[in-house]
């Protein structure tokens, strides 16, 4: 009886934790998404698309902070009631970030082992990037979730389980990928190249799978291209091609920056760890986890050669899953061996070192370049109100229009300056005038507040 009723709570126990394991992402997504202020790019996403109609989002590309697919999602979820815009704006990302993670769960499961899922799915959800884009408002949790289906997808395809409709998901779901970032490039030649070396006999099919991928693209962006022409989207002033010495040049740095961003984990710990990871992997000559390895790290660089440019490291984050699989791969075995409440504990242990490393390093990351979210969030209630704006190269327009909208003020008027040097001194009828420091040729006038990127001066 005592060994039954002990049997009974370990099981219990152990439920329960695998519970938590899933549970921690999405309470911690929940959480910072209610805690933490707009950024930049989610008020100009909000102010250019969720707060209009659905053709601001589908028929226009001001800038790249339309993700098509996930702004009009945004206009959706803005018509629910009771929540605050802010976490209308969120609402979304948290929903799939969940979704993703029961995806990647069935995905490692179904190809690895279920021991090796938990890992993975618990790992990985609690990157630095992971938890970040879960509330944020941008597409890269989408752009996550897709790259897990096709993965998955993928997967099925090379081992022959239900070929026809896995073909047919893989469309789907790359469609998804290209209408919400035009970057979801990367992931669909890389597992193009996966599909083609494992299976060249299927390359009729696999031909005319991605005809039809890019058919379907181009007609979803249509209504842009004719609006505001191609070059609305393919000619992205924060990308731009730097020439091919340069781009050699700089593919290391991004390489180390990348792992470091995405993880949240210092890039010379990671790199170690991969290294011994993969040189494991080569020592079990197993030939598929060899290419598979390979190919996801040198087809997005083959595409920086190519395109002789290097994007930013967030256009990546749908690496975090690859990252935690490359480096638990050659350990399966032994991760099949331990006792499940054993994992689950160690994994728990995991997922709340990385929680607490992301709370230490948030307010740092939002404070990082000119948007200074955070500080932006103090300087606002202190100039809030129905006044009278000029901002020049200072990007606080944004997040302030957002919340006066969010705060219900009407009267208020805002004039952005791209980085046209003035002079406060010369500049009447306005409450509040907003300088970039480089810009600023103020003499007399004494700044009202000052950050390390602009000064604000009140009238």
């Amino acid at each position: 009886m005592e060994l039954s009723t002990a049997s009974f709570i370990r099981n219990n126990g152990t439920a329960i934790g695998i519970f938590l394991l899933f549970c921690i992402p999405v309470v911690s997504s929940v959480y910072y998404a209610i805690q933490l202020p707009v950024s930049f790019d989610e008020a100009c996403t909000f102010l250019l698309f969720s707060n209009q109609n659905f053709e601001a989002a589908y028929a226009h590309y001001p800038a790249p902070n339309n993700h098509v697919f996930h702004s009009l999602l945004t206009i959706l979820t803005q018509k629910l009631p009771y929540l605050s815009k802010l976490f209308k704006l969120r609402i979304s990302a948290i929903l799939f970030n969940a979704i993703t993670l029961f995806v990647i769960y069935k995905f490692i499961s179904s190809h690895f082992d279920k021991k090796m899922a938990l890992v993975v799915t618990a790992i990985s959800s609690m990157l630095f990037l992971n938890i970040y884009y879960s509330y944020m408002s941008r597409g890269y949790s989408l752009v996550n979730l897709f790259f897990i289906v096709t993965l998955f997808c993928s997967f099925n395809i090379m081992k022959g389980r239900q070929v026809s409709s896995n073909w047919a998901f893989f469309c789907i779901f790359s469609i998804l990928g290209f209408y919400t970032i035009p970057a979801f490039l990367y992931p669909f030649v890389t597992l193009n190249v996966l599909l083609f070396v494992n299976c060249p006999q299927n390359y009729k099919r696999q031909f005319f799978a991605n005809l039809l991928v890019l058919l379907v693209v181009f007609l979803l962006y249509y209504p842009i291209i004719a609006n505001d022409g191609i070059q609305a989207i393919t000619n992205n002033r924060f990308v731009k091609p730097i020439g091919l010495f340069k781009t050699i040049k700089s593919i290391p740095f991004f390489c180390l920056n990348a792992l470091e961003e995405i993880t949240g984990i210092h890039w010379l710990a990671l790199v170690l760890i991969l290294l011994l990871s993969f040189f494991k992997i080569l020592k079990g000559k197993v030939v598929f986890e060899v290419q598979f390895m390979l190919i996801l790290l040198f087809a997005p660089v083959t595409l920086f050669l190519v395109q002789r440019v290097v994007p930013y490291p967030r256009v990546f984050n749908y690496y975090s899953t690859i990252i935690i699989i490359f480096i638990f791969l050659p350990y399966q075995i032994s991760i099949t061996k331990l006792k499940t409440e054993t994992l689950v504990i160690i994994l728990l242990g995991i997922q709340l070192l990385l929680l607490v490393n992301f709370n230490c390093k948030i307010k740092a990351f939002e404070n990082r370049d000119q948007a200074i979210n955070i500080t932006a969030s103090h300087i606002i209630p202190k100039i809030i109100g129905n006044k009278k704006y000029l901002f020049s190269g200072a990007l606080l327009y944004s997040n302030l229009e957002f919340e006066l909208i969010s705060k219900g003020y009407k009267n208020y008027t805002i004039k952005y300056l791209e980085g046209t040097p003035m002079s406060f001194d010369t500049i009447k009828n306005y409450d509040y005038v907003v300088l970039g420091k480089e810009i600023d040729q103020t003499k007399y006038g004494k700044p009202f507040i000052q950050t390390p990127y602009y000064s604000i001066y009140k009238r």
